[in-house]
C-alpha cells in the first residue's frame, strides 16, 4: 500500500564499469528539478574520455548547441536521451542570409566529437527561409535513433570523411536538404518533403570509392548518402513531379535509394545534373517502390543514373562493409549501438519501493510517474522509494542510451474526489471528509478491514495492490 507524501526527484552523475565502460548521467530540465536548465550546460560539464548520458525532460529548448568545437577538439562521448521525440525540441531560427552568418553560426546542433549519440528528440531551425541548418555533423561514428530533423534548405550538413547512422528518424526540408560528404546510412527513416523544394540530396565527397573491377555491374560506387528501406514523403501541397532524389554536388560523390517507397512527388527522371558533376557521381536505386509498394518504372531516369544490381547491393551497400572498408582501425557498428535492452522483469511495489530485477544489458534504468521523466538511475539499483501515489513506469537504458520497452505498476490506493466524499492517503491512514462506515477489499473481494462511524482508517498491514474501498455515509449513501 502506498501513501502520499511530496514527491522528490534526484539528480545523479553516477560512473559505473557495467559493460565494460565508465558512464554518467545528468538530467536536463527547463523547471529546474534536473541537474541542469540548459543541454548546453551539461555537455560543458561533461568530462572527458567518459560516456555522458545527457536525459532531457520534455521542453522547448531555445539554444544553440555545440558538442566540441571546430577549433576545440574534445574527447567527450555525449548522448543526448531525450523524454520523448516530439516533446523534446532543441530550436533556433536564423538562417545564413542573415548578416552574412556561415553555416556554423546557425546550426542549431554541431557535433565535433566521435561516437556521439542521440535519441528522442527533434532538432529544428525555425528561420523558414534561407540556407538554414538544424544539424551538422564534423566528426566520426556519429548514430541518431528515433529523432526529427525538421527546417526547409540544407536542414542537415554532414562533413567529409566522416560515418554516420540514422534509424527510424524523420527529415524533413525543401532544397538540398541532406548535404555534405561522409558515408551514411539511413534506414527505416522517413524522408519528408515540403513545399518550396525540389532536391533531397546534394552529395559531395564520398568516404567510399569501390572500384568498377570490384562490381558486378563493372561501376565504380561512390558511397555517400544510402537510403534503405525508406519512406520518401511529401506534405499535401507539394504538386507532383516537383522533386529529385539528388543532384551531384561534387565530382566523386554518390547518393543511393534502396527497396525505398516514393511518393508521386518524385519526378520520373529522378536525378538532376549540376555542373557536370554527374559524369563521374554514382547516383542510383535499387527496387524502389511506389507509395502502394508497386515496383517503379525507371526507362524515364537520368540516363547517367543506375539501377545497381542485387549482388553488388547485398555484397557492398550495407553498413558492415561500408564501415569496416573505411576507417576499419577504427571499429563502428551503429547497428549494435541502436539494439534497445528488454524491458524490466517483476517491476512492483513493496513496503514504500518500487523493486525489479537487475538486468544485464542494461547501463541503468529511467522512471516516470504518470508519465513524466523523474529520474535516472545507475544500473546497481533495483529499489527506488515511493514518495507520492500514481502510475510509475520504468524504462531500462543501454550503455550509449538506447532506450528499452516500459514496465508499468500502479499505487493501490489514490486520493478520491467527489461530490459528496472526499478520500485521502497518507501516513499509512485512510482519511475520509466526514465520518461513514468503510470496508476495504481485496481485487478478488477478500475482506482487509473494517470501520463503523469514523473518518480514518488505518492501512497498517493492507498488502500492495489494487484495493476497493466500499464507503457507507451515515445517511446511507454509498
Amino acid at each position: 500500500m502506498k501513501h502520499i507524501l511530496s514527491l522528490f526527484s534526484f539528480l545523479v552523475f553516477a560512473c559505473s564499469n557495467i559493460l565494460g565502460e565508465e558512464t554518467g548521467f545528468f538530467i536536463v530540465a527547463p523547471d529546474g528539478s534536473g541537474s541542469h536548465q540548459t543541454i548546453q550546460a551539461a555537455i560543458d560539464d561533461a568530462p572527458e574520455a567518459i560516456r555522458t548520458l545527457i536525459f532531457i525532460k520534455n521542453g522547448t529548448y531555445k539554444e544553440y548547441v555545440s558538442v566540441g568545437s571546430k577549433n576545440n577538439s574534445t574527447s567527450k562521448k555525449i548522448s543526448l536521451i531525450g523524454e520523448s521525440r516530439d516533446g523534446v525540441v532543441i530550436t533556433s531560427d536564423k538562417n545564413r542570409e542573415d548578416n552574412g552568418l556561415t553555416f556554423e553560426d546557425i546550426t542549431t546542433l554541431k557535433v565535433y566529437a566521435k561516437d556521439f549519440y542521440a535519441e528522442n528528440l527533434t532538432i529544428e531551425n525555425t528561420a523558414g527561409s534561407g540556407r538554414s541548418e538544424a544539424l551538422y555533423t564534423h566528426a566520426d561514428r556519429y548514430t541518431f535513433q528515433n529523432v526529427r530533423l525538421l527546417s526547409t534548405q540544407d536542414t542537415y550538413k554532414s562533413n567529409d570523411a566522416t560515418r554516420g547512422y540514422f534509424r527510424n528518424s524523420l527529415i524533413q526540408g525543401t532544397v538540398d536538404f541532406i548535404y555534405g560528404g561522409g558515408t551514411i546510412f539511413f534506414d527505416d527513416c522517413t524522408i519528408s518533403c515540403i513545399h518550396g523544394g525540389g532536391y533531397i540530396t546534394a552529395p559531395s565527397e564520398a568516404s567510399v570509392l569501390i572500384k568498377r573491377t570490384l562490381t558486378e555491374a563493372g561501376i565504380f560506387l561512390r558511397v555517400g548518402f544510402i537510403f534503405r528501406n525508406c519512406d520518401i514523403t511529401a506534405n499535401s501541397d507539394v504538386k507532383e513531379n516537383s522533386y529529385y532524389l539528388g543532384r551531384p554536388w561534387k565530382e566523386r560523390c554518390g547518393s543511393a535509394f534502396l527497396q525505398c517507397r516514393l511518393g508521386n512527388h518524385i519526378h520520373p527522371a529522378g536525378w538532376k545534373e549540376w555542373n557536370g558533376s554527374e559524369t563521374s557521381a554514382t547516383m542510383g536505386e535499387y527496387l524502389n517502390t511506389d507509395a502502394a509498394g508497386n515496383l517503379l518504372k525507371t526507362d524515364n531516369r537520368a540516363t547517367w543514373s543506375y539501377q545497381f544490381l542485387k549482388n553488388d547491393v547485398e555484397r557492398y551497400l550495407t553498413p558492415e562493409y561500408i564501415y569496416g572498408v573505411l576507417n576499419a582501425s577504427e571499429a563502428y557498428n551503429p547497428e549494435k549501438l541502436c539494439l534497445t535492452p528488454a524491458k524490466p522483469t517483476n517491476f512492483q511495489i513493496t513496503d514504500d519501493l518500487l523493486l525489479w530485477d537487475s538486468m544485464e544489458d542494461a547501463a541503468g534504468y529511467l522512471i516516470y510517474k504518470n508519465g513524466k521523466l523523474v529520474t535516472a538511475v545507475n544500473a546497481s539499483t533495483t529499489l527506488f522509494p515511493i514518495m507520492e501515489r500514481g502510475v510509475y513506469s520504468l524504462r531500462s537504458f543501454s550503455q550509449n542510451g538506447a532506450l528499452g520497452p516500459i514496465a508499468e505498476v500502479a499505487t493501490g490506493i489514490q486520493t478520491v474526489q467527489s461530490d459528496r466524499l472526499h478520500i485521502t492517503v497518507c501516513d499509512h491512514t485512510l482519511t475520509l471528509s466526514e465520518k461513514a462506515n468503510i470496508s476495504l477489499f481485496s481485487i478478488t473481494g477478500k475482506l482487509l478491514v473494517s470501520e463503523n462511524n469514523t473518518e480514518n482508517i488505518s492501512l497498517q498491514g493492507i498488502p500492495a495492490g489494487i484495493v476497493i474501498a466500499k464507503v457507507i455515509c451515515l445517511d446511507g449513501t454509498i
